[in-house]
């Protein structure tokens, strides 16, 4: 809208080419608004956020930032070619990486191997605000490190996954029913009450072996308990049955291969809640040869993201 247009500036970035004798021009979309009503309304419509460090004098860096807003990055004409083998575009000159069908994700064996080896645990929004430290431990400030950044996603609501095994709490009252039923029916929930943000958890459980120790104060027998290590993790949100992955990490140097086991153990699971569109942004084009993503042109990415954002997960989303 009007409101939009005031908040969100553009600058044009132009960029030649000697070899191809070409010129690229795009629009680079920035914002120093970090409402969550404005940055809601931008992820309903399919913008990738990506936050910026800028040059302020006086400020410190974890709050010199603006927040990017972008479709498919550069596809304007003469930017790249479209490589129908390798699934995507030459040259990371723009396109949307996702994935409509999860019956095209690629597995390996190694894959397989490594859930025998190890004894992984996955969770969902179990731990966000760890996997968002773990995060900006490992990949710096840049860019979830943003103290708006960070007040941001911790602000937005997040996925439920605990069953409640149908206790509603104060609500059994049939009286209070209909005038839930009738308050939804006079004001329609906004389209974008359907977005929630979410994070996948990969535990390496290690169990520790029951035995009776000696304290100073007293004896006590240690039962048998399992301790968990966080060794993978990435943080997203979701909007109907659209999912889009803002970052992620994993300690594949400790646990080779954890990045994949998380990977698809969360696509499975997602398939599994409803999920039919999944977006990992613009630059990850590595997702294509490990698991079967394709990197598309804006056009498709914007029909398949408004034919599935509408689509609610199932259970009303919040129970898997």
């Amino acid at each position: 809208g009007r409101r939009a247009r005031k908040t969100i500036k553009y600058e044009r970035v132009t960029s030649h080419k000697k070899r191809d004798k070409c010129s690229i021009r795009s629009l680079r979309f920035y914002t120093l608004d970090f409402r969550s009503s404005f940055v809601q309304g931008a992820l309903y419509a399919g913008f990738f956020p990506f936050a910026t460090e800028i040059q302020i004098p006086g400020l410190p860096l974890t709050e010199r930032c603006v927040l990017d807003l972008e479709i498919c990055g550069n596809t304007s004409k003469g930017s790249g070619t479209m490589d129908k083998a390798a699934g995507g575009f030459t040259g990371d000159t723009g396109g949307r990486v996702i994935l409509e069908d999860v019956k095209h994700m690629n597995t390996g064996k190694k894959t397989v191997r490594s859930l025998n080896k190890h004894n992984y645990e996955l969770t969902c929004t179990e731990c966000f605000e760890d996997v968002l430290d773990k995060i900006v431990s490992l990949h710096g400030i840049d860019w979830l490190g943003f103290r708006r950044v960070r007040d941001l996603l911790t602000s937005l609501p997040r996925l439920k996954t605990t069953s409640t095994n149908g206790k509603t709490g104060n609500c059994d009252s049939s009286r209070r029913k209909r005038k839930l039923s009738a308050a939804n029916t006079n004001n329609p929930p906004s389209p974008l009450s359907s977005i929630r943000m979410c994070s996948f958890e990969l535990w390496e459980s290690k169990n520790v072996g029951s035995s009776k120790e000696m304290t100073d104060s007293k004896d006590e027998e240690v039962s048998s308990d399992s301790k968990k290590v966080l060794v993978s993790g990435e943080i997203g949100f979701m909007v109907g049955s659209c999912y889009t992955c803002l970052s992620l990490f994993s300690d594949t140097r400790t646990y080779p291969r954890c990045d994949r086991v998380r990977t698809q153990g969360a696509l499975l699971w997602m398939a599994e809640a409803g999920v039919k569109l999944f977006d990992v942004g613009t630059t990850a084009n590595y997702y294509t040869k490990l698991y079967g993503f394709s990197k598309v042109t804006k056009r498709s990415f914007v029909e398949a993201w408004r034919r599935h954002r509408g689509t609610p997960l199932n259970k009303e989303g919040e129970n898997t």
